[in-house]
């Protein structure tokens, strides 16, 4: 069976070879700027608020990434008064479902974010995030390729790096779950 198997395998490598353009095939390569944003501009746009002096930043910006909530709701009472009273120029991104969406998805809203800062700013960015909010920006960076060069630094509050028993609270009795909260559940151990 296995030199049948190998027989075939470099029947199929000979075949694949000999095949007319194969030796002028160019490879295919990934887009440097990674995969294209599939959420409308509008959305991602309407999505992003900026203090006013980001276009004459002197300091990095800081892009404040939130939970479960809507940017006011998790940073209105600190962070969105505190950086900018100390000259930091802030953006905060409000997700659509609050955040409760799909982290794929919401992770096109941090790309947007950190490349519409990086441009209008001229500086690199400060990613900083309370719980689930650095996970959408670790996506980001990870598949973005682009990224990492417009961050100066990622600070990260109370992240569930490794998943958290608290995301099955929003979950009823039928096991149905926003996307976000399966994605940062940790796996159930019982059985």
């Amino acid at each position: 069976m296995r030199i049948r198997t190998l027989v075939s395998a470099v029947a199929v490598a000979v075949i694949c070879s000999a095949a007319p353009g194969a030796a002028s095939a160019q490879p295919v390569h990934a887009d440097p700027a990674g995969p294209p944003l599939t959420v409308a501009q509008a959305d991602l746009d309407k999505a992003l608020t900026c203090t006013t002096d980001l276009h004459d930043a002197t300091r990095d910006p800081v892009l404040l990434t939130p939970a479960f909530a809507t940017d006011q709701q998790s940073f209105g009472w600190n962070y969105l008064q505190s950086l900018p009273a100390i000259g930091f120029p802030v953006c905060s991104l409000s997700l659509p479902d609050a955040g409760y969406g799909d982290l794929q998805i919401s992770a096109q809203y941090v790309v947007h974010a950190v490349r519409t800062m990086a441009a209008d700013s001229g500086r690199k960015v400060v990613m900083m995030g309370h719980q689930h909010g650095p996970l959408n920006e670790l996506w980001a960076l990870t598949f973005w390729p682009d990224l990492p060069a417009l961050v100066s630094d990622v600070i990260s509050l109370a992240t569930p790096y490794n998943g958290t028993d608290s995301a099955r609270s929003g979950c009823d009795d039928s096991q149905e779950c926003p996307p976000a909260n399966w994605q940062i559940a940790q796996p159930d151990r019982s059985s």
